[in-house]
């Protein structure tokens, strides 16, 4: 080890370059005809209009979501009920961002029939009914949320049970009085 030093010639820090100088505006390649990205802001404290490297949100396709439901069912029938649960939740999810609620509910209940107990599912589930229309089920969701809160006392969740309940309380005045107790 010591000969191996004597032969390695010492570097003090410097004697190391300077990294180089980042590219200018004018110096960032771009696709031909693509237009340039706003530059960023100069003063400290400025924030752009928008975020130019972050990528706006992709819509899952229909054969991706029909993955997760098989994966679901696959799950479920080796009996790995939790992994069920969250592929049917997040099944549900796009497929409600894809505008397809019938499918959403059924991949809720998919997921209820995995794991009856999955809050987030039947969270999902409240939206979708009160989206729809179906107030009376909605509210009963909504409830049975509320019942499970009063054991698991998740202040997140108790704070998004009431803003969804401030959200849809014109829809159902059955939920005023879970908008007003999240206040």
């Amino acid at each position: 080890m010591l000969a191996l030093m004597s032969i390695v010639p010492a570097t003090h820090h410097h004697d190391i370059p300077p990294p180089p100088c980042p590219a200018g505006p004018d110096d960032r390649p771009t696709a031909k005809g693509a237009p340039r990205p706003p530059d960023r802001p100069t003063e400290p404290n400025a924030v752009p209009d928008e975020p130019s490297d972050v990528p706006p949100p992709v819509a899952p396709s229909l054969a991706e979501l029909e993955r997760h439901v098989a994966n679901g069912a696959a799950a479920r029938a080796a009996g790995d009920l939790g992994i069920a649960a969250a592929a049917y939740l997040t099944a549900a999810h796009g497929y409600a961002a894809l505008d397809e609620p019938d499918a959403a509910v059924d991949a809720c209940l998919r997921g209820l029939a995995a794991r009856p107990g999955d809050i987030d599912i039947h969270f999902l589930l409240t939206v979708l009914y009160l989206r729809r229309g179906w107030n009376e089920l909605a509210v009963q969701r909504a409830l049975l949320i509320e019942r499970r809160l009063d054991i698991d006392d998740d202040a997140v969740r108790r704070g998004a049970l009431g803003a969804l309940a401030r959200d849809f309380r014109a829809r159902a005045p059955e939920l005023e009085r879970l908008a007003s107790a999240a206040s």
